[in-house]
Order: C-alpha cells, then structure tokens, then sequence
C-alpha cells in the first residue's frame, strides 16, 4: 500500500523533472528593459519572410536614439523621425529619408529596414544587441560606438555661421554621382480636365493618367499658371508608359502613368540639357545656395517646387541654417540667372565636397 509520504515524493520528483526538462530545453537570453536614448546601433542582418540575409557590407544600416528621436542610414539613405514607446512597441512618427537612388543588396536592405521600422515593431534589447521585429520582418543590431553616429548624421554647430565658409580652390574634389534610375522628361498641359504629355525621347504625345501622382502634379501646375492654365510647362517625373481605357470606355491606349513628380518648370525646354551635379547645400535666410564641387561656382537656387522640397529634406536633417550639407541633384542654369533645381537625388549627411 503507497502511504501519503510515497505519494508526496512522486509528485516532488515529477516537478523536478519537467522543470528539468524544460532547462533543457530553453535558450535562455538575458533581456534588460528598454533604455534607448542615447544607445547607437549597427546593422547585422535583417528578415522578411523566412529569408534572413547578413547586412550589406559596404553599406552597413545604422540607427542611433535620443530621448524621442531616432536616425540613422539604411545603408542607402539616412532617415529619422519621432518616436514614443508603447510598452515594448516602437511608434514611429515623422518618418522622413534622403531620395538617393541604390542598386540591390543596398536598395532591398532599405526596402526591409523602412518597412519594420514604420509598422509599430517590438523591441527586444539585450546588453550587446537589438532585435526590431513586426509584420514586414526583422531588423538584428549589434551596439555600436557612440561615435559613430557621425557616419548618419550632421552635428550642428553651436552657432550658425554668418557666412559659409569658402572651400580652398586648392583643395582637389573627390565626388562622385551614383547611378540613378533615369528621370523621364517633356512638355506637359493640362486644361478642362484633359492632360496631355508630349515626350523629349521619342517627341511622341500621350494622355495622362489621373491617377498615382497625378494629384500633386495637378495641383503644383494649376499653382505655377494660374489663369495661364492649359500652357505647357517642362515635366520631370518618374513615369512610365502603360495602357489605359479612353474616355470611349472601349479603346485602350498607350498613357503616361506618373509615379512621383519631381518638378516642373516655364523655363526648361526638352532642348535643355539637364546636368547631374554634386556640389554643397546651405541656406542662407530665404535663399538656398548650391556649390559645384567640380568649379566651385556657387549659385542661387531658383524657388520652384523642386527648389522647395530639398529645403524640407535639408530642414528634416535637423541642420543649422547656414551648415553645408553633400547633396547630389540634377537639374540646369539658364545664360543669366540662378540654377533651376528639376530633381533632388540626395543629402549625405556629414560629407563634403572634400570627403
């Protein structure tokens, strides 16, 4: 007969054993609770799906937090934003990046890094690494020396400048303009709800589909002519050629799709040879100044929509007004006048023409 002390030593030793059994079993890693600010990342690898691939080596992603921001690069761009936590969740806010056009692994490890960190991911911080995962994959960070960060972002000067500061005619450039995925270019109208766009390349004409970005470029076009609408103005887009329904509803023709617009323009003409430039970014009250790396000409930049959005890209770099910054843009100066901006290609923050 099994008495109650039996009984009471089988049970202890089969606790004993599952616990046992589960020490076995389990990988234990030590987390710490989340503490952020002022910790600085590099990127090891990253996911999405079941594919896990190591970080870009040449292009290493890196990400640095203060008490409620965060920056970095993705290896192709930098970026940064705003950010609250929510238990152990990122809430990204005001994300923004720098537009510099990257070949793969650069560009799909930037597809990834963009994609988890604006998709409310969990943080999982250990005393050497940082795991961000959400539904779009898995960002795996190694800790990095603070000073690093100098690689992703421009430290302002304590006080702006009252004048740039010239660069040595003696100091030799060493730039370079990456490759970028060519801009489609021609002569755009629109009137009465009818758009039509005539290409530089082939001189053909095409309707314009009301869709995609066709929305800003309406807008910026009807701001630019006011009552001079249904006039043609030089467009610098990415587009592209597709097949779409006519107002028959029955036929269907070739139509130009745009994508994203970059600019448009009364001076520049498909005869206008657009020029890829890198050179340094200031600006200097309302005016934004371009240098050429190559002649070290400087020149005004005129106000037009291009011209407005690299001073919102510049300005999100949290740089101080007067701070020259590496960019890269496209764009043409007329005989007389300023440099008319048709493109932003992008910043790199903290690189000169002399880097």
């Amino acid at each position: 007969m099994i008495n109650k002390v039996t009984i009471r030593s089988l049970f202890l030793a089969t606790i004993l054993g599952m616990l046992l059994l589960a020490a076995c079993g389990t990988r234990h890693v030590a987390t710490t609770p989340l503490a952020l600010a002022g910790t600085h990342w590099q990127l090891t690898a990253y996911q999405a799906g079941d594919k896990r691939q190591s970080a870009h080596a040449d292009r290493a992603g890196t990400l640095g937090f203060t008490a409620d921001a965060f920056s970095g690069s993705t290896g192709c761009n930098s970026y940064g934003g705003t950010y609250t936590l929510e238990q152990n969740h990122l809430l990204a806010t005001g994300v923004f990046s720098t537009k510099m056009a990257c070949a793969d692994p650069a560009n799909e490890q930037e597809r990834v890094f963009l994609a988890v960190l604006n998709a409310k991911p969990s943080l999982e911080q250990t005393s050497g690494g940082l795991t961000i995962t959400s539904d779009k994959g898995t960002l795996y960070f190694e800790a990095a020396p603070a000073a690093d960060k100098s690689q992703t972002q421009v430290e302002a000067p304590s006080e702006a400048p009252s004048e740039p500061q010239e660069r040595p005619a003696s100091a030799a450039p060493t730039w370079r303009v990456e490759a970028v995925e060519p801009s489609v270019t021609g002569m755009f109208a629109y009137m009465a709800d009818a758009a039509v766009f005539i290409s530089c390349t082939d001189k053909k004409r095409y309707p314009v589909a009301m869709e995609a970005g066709f929305l800003k470029l309406e807008r910026d076009y009807l701001a630019l002519l006011g009552d001079e609408a249904g006039q043609q103005v030089f467009l610098c887009a990415k587009a592209k050629i597709v097949s779409r329904e006519q107002m028959d509803g029955v036929s269907k023709a070739p139509t130009l799709l745009v994508e994203e617009m970059y600019s448009i323009s009364r001076q520049a003409k498909c005869a206008t040879q657009l020029e890829r430039m890198a050179g340094e970014y200031y600006t200097q009250g309302k005016t934004a100044k371009f240098v050429h790396c190559l002649s070290g000409q400087e020149y005004s930049i005129a106000a037009e929509a291009a011209a407005t959005q690299t001073r919102q890209a510049y300005e999100a770099l949290n740089t101080a007004a007067g701070t020259r910054v590496y960019v890269e843009i496209e764009g043409h100066v007329a005989e007389t006048g300023p440099l008319h901006l048709s493109r932003l290609l992008g910043f790199r923050a903290g690189e000169t023409c002399r880097m």
